[in-house]
């Protein structure tokens, strides 16, 4: 699967990223080591999250193809994703 970064979610990022970091797109549902919320249906979101090249990624099994390179993700939410993902920033946060 691709994941489409625009060029303004991009910038944001590689200021933020040094080339020792990995992104995960995280369903916060409290499943692995960087979600520490319950999960509950009404209140699903997800997390563009910057960890180290040697965190602990076992529940990152998948993959999306990137701009920027792999960005795991946890199988089971795959659900949530239609192939046509992009990812952008809200100007208004």
């Amino acid at each position: 699967m691709v994941l489409k970064i625009t060029a303004a979610a991009q910038e944001k990022i590689q200021k933020q990223m040094t080339t020792d970091q990995a992104l995960l797109l995280d369903l916060n549902d409290g499943v692995g080591p960087f979600s520490k919320v319950g999960f509950c249906s009404l209140d699903t979101d997800f997390r563009l999250l910057i960890v180290p090249n040697d965190a602990d990624l076992k529940s990152y099994t998948e993959t999306f193809d990137s701009e920027m390179g792999p960005i795991h993700y946890k199988a089971y939410t795959a659900d949530y994703f239609d192939g046509h993902e992009v990812l952008d920033l809200d100007e208004k946060r």
